[in-house]
């Protein structure tokens, strides 16, 4: 077959138009590059968190004695973070605004509070739970260092789930953000 060019709308365009630190954090562009960049970035430190915790699931599994391999119990930290993340991100901004702190029908800003510092809560208590149990189970005394990695692992996994969440919560603008995550 003969060589075609490719057609222009299927041409790419150059890298400076996708970064460029000026504009970067410019509030007046319609899609500000700060919801981009900071998307992304959530979505990689979630990536990454969980790496952490699959290393070290893996890297159990090759200890001589099955004592110290990562058993479900030890997920359940993990597990509720990556649903915090959710609840956390599928509250709308402008629900949080305004005083009507009454639990009455119309209260959806009462409400939406409250959501959001359940969602919180999971959150935070995830990360002492993982600290809880790193503790406990890989860090107590009659361990060998060499079993501590999934520990470090379950801690790092909670603690960068909660940045990734804040990170995409606070990539969102906080005004005008019709469509985004309904409650």
């Amino acid at each position: 077959l003969p060589y075609r060019p490719p057609s222009p709308s299927l041409t790419v365009p150059p890298v400076h138009h996708y970064i460029v630190p000026s504009m970067m954090f410019d509030e007046d562009r319609p899609t500000p590059m700060r919801e981009t960049v900071l998307s992304y970035l959530s979505g990689v430190v979630f990536a990454a968190a969980w790496w952490l915790w699959i290393d070290a699931t893996a890297y159990s599994h090759k200890f001589e004695t099955t004592q110290y391999v990562v058993s479900f119990p030890q997920y359940i930290p993990g597990i509720v973070s990556t649903l915090a993340l959710i609840m956390i991100n599928v509250v709308n901004w402008s629900d949080l605004g305004g005083m009507n702190w009454g639990m009455s029908e119309d209260s959806t800003q009462a409400r939406t509070r409250l959501w959001l510092f359940f969602s919180l809560i999971l959150a935070f208590g995830s990360v002492i739970a993982s600290v809880w149990i790193a503790s406990d189970w890989w860090f107590s005394s009659s361990h060998s260092p060499k079993y501590e990695w999934p520990g470090i692992a379950l801690i790092f996994q909670n603690v960068l789930i909660l940045v990734a969440a804040m990170l995409y919560r606070f990539a969102k603008p906080m005004d005008d953000d019709e469509g985004y995550g309904t409650l």
